[in-house]
């Protein structure tokens, strides 16, 4: 399923009003030149496991 309008725009037709706000002020560069937002969701207990093990 795509997340894109049926008439080929960059319009993101299925996202909130929150994530809608939220591309277009990516899209805007509001907060610098190509700011890019990961989509990948890390477990946090995963993410501090390896935190820890890497500083020991």
């Amino acid at each position: 399923m795509s997340l894109y309008n049926t008439r080929g725009g960059s319009e993101l037709t299925l996202l909130t009003e929150e994530e809608q706000q939220l591309y277009r002020d990516l899209k805007q560069q509001r907060w610098g030149q190509n700011v890019r937002l990961e989509q990948e969701r890390i477990d946090w207990a995963t993410a501090w496991s390896a935190l820890q093990r890497s500083i020991s």
